[in-house]
């Protein structure tokens, strides 16, 4: 199968500052560019600023925490049943984390997935890194999916023909098998100078079920070829090989692109499932003790089975608002083998109370009932936009990519946004350009190759492939406060709106989830009517209950007139 590029929503990458006039070709072109910063804000309004660029610590992803740190968010469409903490089967500690899939978990941008997203690990060139990883598989298995990959910046995957993630574990649903994609990009011919998208790893071949399977990836990065990689594994808890079971030594381990000047990219990690293609299946996997170590020791250190106490589910951890949803590369191109499907997995009832006929049961708020919803909340935010507040410009550039809008071209159709968020831009022919893609598409309509224009203007392409560019002053984006009506998921909302369609693009029915939630429908000031002690609130779902008891809603507003019009639709 062919891979897919991404093509849904992105993080902006941080970047340092920069203001440059440059000129060529009769052209004068303005740079402008803010250091790219992580805001705070206290109770008290204070501002506490710090640097994206501090260098990264060692990570562990041991789930022992109660949530999903230390992960910055879930790329899963329903995060409160896709993503559990449980505590059998568990390789370390008290808890593992299992990861679930089926045909209707649809992220935004259509494809199915459920991932633990770090947008922050930053390797990169000059780093020499070990990542430890228990994966384990329950019968019957799962089908073709991504486990585990280093993702690139957005300055290279939106490249055309550049998407494929360099490093990855994937599955073609018989085996497990390694990915490498690095090197040179051939924009435009979905390959990279090293391509090995599909390299079966030596005893797992098929993958045993049922057992946790513990595997170690060295990775000396490097945009020369003088890198390496090298894959331990071992299954069942058993004695480690005394060398690596898959090599490959003298190739470049980094991705980057001459064509376009994007060099020194600093990559992240996610982890889970991600079929990466059409998908109608149902698929779980657990995984555990995740480490990044600077050492071989380290990590192939002691992680002892724990007991194996009867099947018991941690209290789902209440998801984050991400900070700019990333993309997940498809799983390398292999023909997969027919596979039983997986049974059904009995999901845990949500207790709601009685809702009307027809209407949608809505599940308890991730985290436990209310404690999800917090009303007139003062909440910091760089754009307020559709009844909603975006603390990033990245969440906010994933929004509307999710709705389908070019972000280019939106910022060109509203140039106060781009202002009140400080981004950084090319002026070129007297339009603003805010990446590589926007201003390619220009320069291809007048015959001129980005790739001679970059050369030609190294700083400035610099700038749009998302790069810290050298000297001049340094400006942060404008952060507001205001009072939200209420905050779900810890996203702040400012109309009924916005919260409902935010609620309906994750399946859940507006009467519904207000029915469970009166006091978020108190605050918003919706009305509603009691039939038979249900409280509903919109007159679809009036409708839908006349119907069910032998009545119509026309012969009710006749009975009950301007009773019905105080509902919402």
């Amino acid at each position: 199968m062919t891979p897919r590029r991404p093509s849904h929503g992105h993080r902006l990458p941080e970047r340092a500052g920069v203001l440059a006039r440059l000129r060529g070709h009769g052209r004068s072109i303005v740079v402008h560019a803010t250091l790219g910063l992580v805001l705070t804000v206290a109770v008290l309004g204070v501002l506490t600023v710090s640097s994206p660029d501090a260098k990264a610590s060692e990570i562990a992803g041991t789930w022992e925490g109660g949530g999903y740190a230390p992960f910055s968010t879930l790329e899963c469409p329903h995060p409160s049943t896709q993503f559990q903490l449980v505590s059998s089967p568990v390789r370390e500690g008290s808890y593992a984390a299992r990861f679930s899939i089926t045909g209707n978990d649809v992220w935004s941008n259509g494809s199915v997935r459920c991932l633990a997203a770090k947008y922050d690990t930053g390797e990169t060139t000059g780093m020499d890194k070990y990542f430890r990883l228990s994966v384990y598989i329950p019968s019957p298995g799962i089908s073709s999916n991504l486990i585990w990959e280093l993702h690139h910046p957005s300055s290279l995957y939106n490249l055309p023909g550049c998407g494929i993630a360099p490093f990855a574990l994937t599955t073609d649903g018989s085996r497990l098998l390694f990915r490498i994609a690095t090197g040179d990009c051939k924009v435009g011919a979905v390959n990279w100078s090293y391509w090995e998208p599909n390299i079966v790893i030596p005893g797992l071949s098929p993958y045993p079920k049922d057992t946790w399977i513990d595997l170690v990836i060295h990775i000396r990065f490097s945009e020369s070829a003088n890198g390496l990689v090298e894959v331990w594994n071992r299954v069942g808890g058993g004695s480690w090989p005394s060398s690596p079971q898959l090599t490959r030594s003298n190739i470049p381990t980094m991705p980057f692109s001459n064509a376009t000047g994007v060099h020194d990219a600093k990559l992240y990690t996610e982890m889970g499932l991600y079929p990466g293609g059409p998908y109608s299946g149902s698929d779980t996997i657990y995984l555990d003790d995740y480490r990044r170590e600077s050492s071989l020791a380290a990590a192939l250190g002691s992680s002892a089975p724990a007991p194996a106490p009867a099947p018991a589910s941690a209290p789902a951890p209440t998801p984050a608002s991400a900070p700019a949803p990333a993309p997940a590369s498809a799983p390398a191109p292999a023909p997969a083998p027919a596979k039983p499907t997986a049974p059904a997995r009995p999901a845990t009832p949500a207790t709601s109370p009685k809702s009307a006929a027809g209407a949608t049961a809505v599940p308890a708020a991730p985290g436990g009932s209310e404690a999800a919803v917090r009303l007139l909340e003062v909440k910091p935010y760089v754009i307020e936009w559709d009844g909603r507040l975006f603390p990033t410009p990245g969440a906010f550039r994933s929004y509307l990519i999710g709705l389908g809008i070019d972000w280019s071209a939106f910022l060109e159709r509203h140039p106060a946004v781009a202002s009140r968020v400080a981004l950084p831009y090319v002026s070129w022919d007297g339009r603003r350009f805010y990446d590589q893609a926007s201003l390619a598409r220009l320069l291809a309509a007048q015959r001129v190759s980005y790739g001679a224009w970059a050369l030609r203007h190294p700083q400035a392409a610099a700038i749009l492939a998302g790069q810290p560019a050298s000297s001049a002053p340094r400006t942060a984006a404008v952060v507001l406060e205001k009072r939200v009506a209420l905050t779900w998921e810890g996203i702040g909302f400012t109309t009924a709106g916005g919260l409902r369609t935010f609620l309906a693009q994750r399946g859940i029915g507006w009467d519904a989830f207000l029915s469970r939630h009166p006091a978020v429908a108190q605050r918003l000031g919706l009305s509603s009517v009691n039939m038979g002690g249900v409280q509903i609130y919109t007159r679809s779902a009036l409708s839908r209950w006349l119907a069910a008891h032998g009545g119509s809603l026309a012969k009710w507003v006749l009975k009950h007139p301007g009773a019905a019009e105080r509902l919402t639709a």
